[in-house]
């Protein structure tokens, strides 16, 4: 099974991952010095190697980065109108695995109310990026 991770910050050859990774990390028993290959979700690729592990933070030494412009032939941009979240993650994940360009979230006369799920959203962008083996979502 591939170590695939999603970085949410690099800075010159350090990347640095939240709680959520870290709690991945653990689950598949990594330690400093294991070697991982991670995303930003801007489109680069890298691999590197575990130099700090700690309960809500780690960071990983960057030893090598492959950048992939993938531009596809035509774009799909998919308009959500809100609704109840079961079947709106389905459709988050699903358009994520599938390549889809942009989401975009509108409010119709009868959906339902959208109430803080901006961080629900990008957590469930980051692990369907994470499943499929993207690189890029807009």
């Amino acid at each position: 099974m591939p170590k695939y991770f999603f970085a949410i910050k690099i800075e010159d050859d350090i990347a640095h991952f939240d709680e959520h990774e870290c709690n991945h990390l653990r689950v598949m028993r990594l330690s400093v010095g294991s070697r991982i290959s991670f995303t930003d979700g801007r489109g680069f690729l890298y691999d590197g190697e575990l130099c700090y592990f700690g309960k809500h933070a780690a960071t990983a030494f960057i030893k090598e980065k492959w950048e992939y412009d993938i531009e596809p032939s035509k774009k799909v941009h998919i308009y959500i109108s809100n609704t109840k979240w079961q079947r709106e993650s389905i459709l988050i994940e699903k358009a994520v695995e599938l390549g889809v360009s942009s989401l975009n979230f509108v409010q119709s006369e009868r959906s339902v109310k959208r109430d803080g799920k901006k961080e629900k959203i990008d957590f469930l962008v980051r692990k369907a990026l994470k499943q499929c083996g993207g690189t890029v979502f807009s």
